[in-house]
């Protein structure tokens, strides 16, 4: 009977083992943003480069985007000079409503495409692009938050 016992407790193990593992150990990598390509241009718009604590932040006095469209061309991207450093990007207008999060973009690639949350309509609105930063391990680094405008023509 405890010969019994104990060989039913090793299969509950073992299946609860197999269920429990891929949750308690994620592949990192399954984060990344699978539209980050290899940087082609650094950026036609990107006016600067700033830097918080040693991190490269690509920022913009204003971004150009088709209105009343979900799919947009931007040039989002984490410099090659942040060696082990992700970044994980939110665009929002300055009232708080998010219009796109990326996932996970290593140094040294970029985002081209997106798609907003919702479309905007033709004008001028005020933005903030959030930059959480991390390194390729996971930890937590210093982010920053650029302001800019928004000019969605037609």
């Amino acid at each position: 009977m405890v010969i019994l016992l104990c060989l039913i407790m090793v299969i509950a193990g073992t299946i609860a083992g197999i269920f429990l593992a891929p949750l308690l150990h994620k592949d990192k990598g399954d984060n990344y943003d699978k539209n980050a390509v290899d940087i082609v241009q650094q950026s036609d718009d990107s006016q600067s480069q700033e830097f918080a604590d040693n991190i490269a932040i690509p920022c913009w006095d204003s971004l150009t985007m088709k209105a009343n469209e979900l799919e947009q061309t931007v040039n989002f991207y984490n410099p090659a000079a942040n060696k082990g450093i992700n970044f994980k990007l939110t665009l929002s207008l300055d009232d708080g409503t998010k219009l796109y999060q990326s996932d996970l973009i290593p140094c040294g690639k970029a985002i081209y495409n997106i798609t907003l949350d919702s479309a905007l309509e033709p004008g001028t609105y005020n933005a903030i692009l959030d930059y959480e930063c991390t390194t390729t391990d996971g930890g937590q680094l210093n982010g920053s938050s650029m302001s800019f405008t928004i000019e969605m023509e037609e």
